[in-house]
């Protein structure tokens, strides 16, 4: 199998005792130029990899922030081929791993092995699917391995039975959905428990720049509707400003 830069990464994170700050923002949102310079002004501000969201019609898994950001960026005409062409152009700058979380639907109507192979081509390392059952991984994991792409697990509370067996499987890392559990310390520590792959929490509105110690048990931390509603309210500063929250949140993780 191809070596994939998100292992090498977070071995790094874990080496050097510190959680891995994952941001994500809506690709397209405000064209494919703007989100190229986000992700670069991220890249420098301490993120150690970066989740692009593929817009999708009906994005219903998404929280609102993240709904209307997709719509945006669909209106805005972002495509898939436009997302990895892009891509391409990021790949000139920066080997940050780069992971798209997206809608089954969306690969297959691209063709999975068009799509993995597309991936492989523009340095895309990952992929997270939330509609995708632990069930029917089989679905994409031999066309994703084939080029070398992780296809990521997700585990929820409603997975408490089954997390060795999720985390068994696991490649990369385990993305843990936190949102709306009221002690996710508790659910991410049984993760843990039953994991040897990083555990990355979901952690979609929070800003830790001011209550580091409120960051949960975990190997790193997801950033999102935070991060989407700021580009929204900045526009054209939405670089600059991603780049900010970044190295705050950075810092204040450095504190923990």
């Amino acid at each position: 199998m191809t070596k994939n830069r998100i292992d090498a990464v977070l071995a790094q994170c874990r080496a050097e005792g510190r959680k891995a700050l994952i941001p994500y923002i809506t690709a397209g949102d405000g064209g494919y130029a703007l989100t190229e310079e986000i992700v670069l002004a991220m890249a420098g501000s301490g993120a150690d990899l970066i989740v692009l969201g593929v817009p999708f019609s009906d994005p219903i898994a998404e929280a609102p922030t993240v709904q209307k950001a997709s719509e945006r960026a669909l209106a805005a005409g972002t495509t898939l081929a436009g997302i990895f062409e892009m891509m391409g152009r990021i790949r000139e700058k920066t080997d940050i791993p780069v992971l798209l979380m997206m809608y089954l639907n969306t690969i297959f109507r691209f063709g999975k092995e068009r799509f993995f192979s597309r991936c492989r081509e523009c340095g895309v390392e990952g992929v997270i699917v939330p509609d995708m059952p632990f069930e029917e991984k089989e679905e994409i994991r031999a066309e994703a391995e084939a080029c070398g792409v992780h296809s990521i697990s997700l585990v929820t509370a409603a997975s408490a039975g089954r997390i060795r067996m999720i985390a068994g499987e696991a490649r990369g890392f385990l993305y843990a959905v936190t949102a709306g559990l009221e002690k996710p310390s508790s659910f991410l520590e049984q993760v843990q428990e039953n994991a040897s792959l990083p555990v990355i929490a979901e952690l979609p509105a929070s800003d830790f720049t001011h209550a580091p110690e409120q960051i949960p048990p975990c190997d790193g931390i997801l950033l999102s509707n935070a991060l989407v509603e700021l580009i929204r309210q900045s526009s054209a500063d939405s670089p600059a400003a991603a780049g900010r929250f970044v190295k705050a949140v950075r810092a204040a993780m450095n504190l923990q």
